[in-house]
């Protein structure tokens, strides 16, 4: 299940203030969102209506020329987080353990040679 928000991100190069307009369209060609980016690293959010394509496009209204780096996409549901973060400790546990067995057998080991 895809979350009914998405996010997108736009980094620049020479920022100027009031200088890069950011636009989302949705996969019918509407526009949905229109910003000013206020940083050199700017994010925000939109509503995901419907499925589909969704596009950004960036006009430089500055004097310099700007490098762009865009990223957009839908936020991942809160299900595939939690699973996300379950198997993180799963892994952190396990790691664990066998830290645990590895200290035992070294120990096991030692009173081996003594004995």
């Amino acid at each position: 299940m895809i979350s009914e928000y998405g996010v997108y991100l736009v980094q620049t190069t020479n920022f100027q203030e009031n200088s890069i307009h950011i636009k989302i369209f949705d996969p019918f060609g509407s526009q949905i969102v229109s910003k000013t980016a206020e940083s050199e690293s700017f994010e925000d959010g939109f509503e995901i209506s419907s499925g589909g394509e969704y596009r950004i496009a960036i006009e430089n209204t500055g004097d310099e020329e700007t490098v762009f780096f865009l990223a957009i996409g839908h936020l991942p549901d809160t299900s595939k987080l939690s699973i996300g973060i379950i198997g993180f400790y799963i892994l952190i546990v396990g790691m664990i353990g066998i830290a645990g067995l590895v200290i035992l057998a070294i120990k096991n080991r030692r009173k081996n040679r003594l004995s």
